[in-house]
């Protein structure tokens, strides 16, 4: 598992005018990357676009909806067109979902939820993964989140979705293990954007006692951003198909990595306890 260089590359960062995605695209724009970010703001996708570029970096706007193949399939031609090919996709985009009981939510608005954060890193995925086989040479990194691995009452949609993420990005993962592409889960941990405060905003409402997470589970947007950058590079290639947190140890991580591949660590996985 050997570091290698940016510079050079091409990145697609989805959802990559604010945020995390922004946080992202900023980290690889300074290693080299040329970044293509993909929204549905164009006025928001611009200025991070110009900002990068003000910066000294390479960066390419361009509104897509990640739900809709089509526009996805256009987004890959207009990036490599001005980029170049695409090696490195960073499936960020998302949305919150219907928050509250899920007796209460909208069918249409909770579906809506899985459209976004599970059918838009699926067809991205889908879109790039050809040519990254044939190249032998890719990173796709899906931004997870800790609550798909438990049972979450006021956002039934959104940890649904995160847990389906979890099973996408290792099914992904092992099919193109033997050509040389990665496929990641991380979660940023708690970070305060937009939507979180949306989400902490609501689940106030419906439950008077909800307290935000511990200081020790919040954390910035570049934390994110330095995993991505790691795990891009290829220096924990062996760990594909897992989900990583920010708060993890990666280089111990990348250390044990044959122990926790034997031990099945860090992935969406049914415990059963057997009697001797």
């Amino acid at each position: 598992m050997s570091k290698q260089d940016l510079r050079g590359k091409v990145a697609v960062i989805t959802g990559g005018g604010r945020g995390i995605g922004l946080a992202i695209a900023q980290a690889m724009a300074k290693k080299g990357v040329a970044v293509g970010l993909w929204g549905r703001n164009k006025e928001t996708l611009d200025a991070a676009a110009q900002a990068i570029v003000n910066s000294g970096g390479q960066a390419f706007p361009v509104v897509c909806d990640v739900a809709d193949k089509d526009a996805i399939l256009s987004a890959v031609a207009e990036t490599e067109k001005a980029l170049g090919p695409i090696s490195i996709l960073v499936n960020n985009a998302g949305v919150q979902g219907p928050n509250g009981p899920f007796w209460t939510n909208d069918p249409d608005e909770w579906w809506h939820a899985l459209e976004v954060n599970l059918k838009g890193p699926m067809l991205c995925t889908h879109a790039l993964l050809p040519q990254m086989r044939e190249a032998r040479e890719g990173c796709v990194i899906n931004v997870g989140s800790y609550i798909a691995i438990d049972p979450c009452p006021p956002a039934s949609a959104y940890s649904t979705s995160k847990a389906a993420l979890l099973r996408l990005t290792d099914s992904i993962a092992e099919g193109v293990r033997d050509v040389g592409v990665t496929v990641f889960a991380i979660s940023p941990g708690y970070v305060w954007t937009d939507m979180t405060k949306e989400i902490d905003q609501e689940r106030q409402l419906h439950d008077p006692n909800y307290e935000p997470p511990a200081k020790d589970w919040t954390f910035l947007p570049e934390d994110a951003a330095n995993l991505c950058l790691r795990l891009a590079s290829g220096e924990a290639d062996k760990l594909t198909g897992r989900m990583i947190h920010v708060r993890d140890d990666l280089d111990t991580m990348i250390e044990t990595a044959d122990d926790i591949i034997e031990k099945d660590q860090y992935a969406l996985r049914l415990t059963i306890e057997l009697d001797d």
